[in-house]
């Protein structure tokens, strides 16, 4: 298992502030969060479950709208925008895309009685998202390279 910090990659840190020039930093950092806020925007406040094919209710999901965040990767030297998945789970992946998840149903007291499959269908909210704002992300970059090689 990877065991990884979100805020190790976030663009103000040490680590990401040492190994990324200025201009390349500020154009990733921008085009994350132009793509972020974009997500953030789809999902609407309305009560209960999404509708199939629609982004996912903020309101039903507040931890998915409140973890949505975007952060450097090294290894491809770009910026990943996605939700966190929480402990282990794979919630902001089966919104996206959909598939097949087991549904617990609890006692009054909590304790689980049954687990049921279900099929959840696609809620995409990050592909959308990027697919608005991808005629907008060279204007960062075009600025990026005026001051020359860096």
């Amino acid at each position: 298992m990877i065991q990884m910090r979100m805020k190790d990659l976030f663009f103000d840190s040490a680590a990401v502030t040492g190994a990324v020039s200025k201009e390349r930093r500020r154009a990733l950092s921008k085009a994350g969060a132009f793509i972020r806020r974009t997500a953030r925007q789809s999902m609407r406040k309305g009560a209960g479950p999404s509708k199939p094919g629609r982004p996912p209710n903020r309101h039903a999901n507040p931890l998915l709208y409140s973890r949505l965040f975007f952060a450097y990767d090294s290894s491809t030297r770009s910026v990943i925008v996605g939700s966190e998945a929480l402990n282990g789970g794979s919630a902001p992946n089966t919104l996206e895309f959909g598939g097949d998840v087991v549904v617990p149903r609890r006692s009054r007291g909590g304790s689980v009685v049954e687990a049921r499959p279900a099929k959840v269908p696609p809620r995409p909210y990050m592909g959308p998202a990027l697919a608005k704002e991808l005629p907008k992300l060279a204007e960062p970059w075009a600025n990026s390279l005026r001051g020359g090689p860096g």
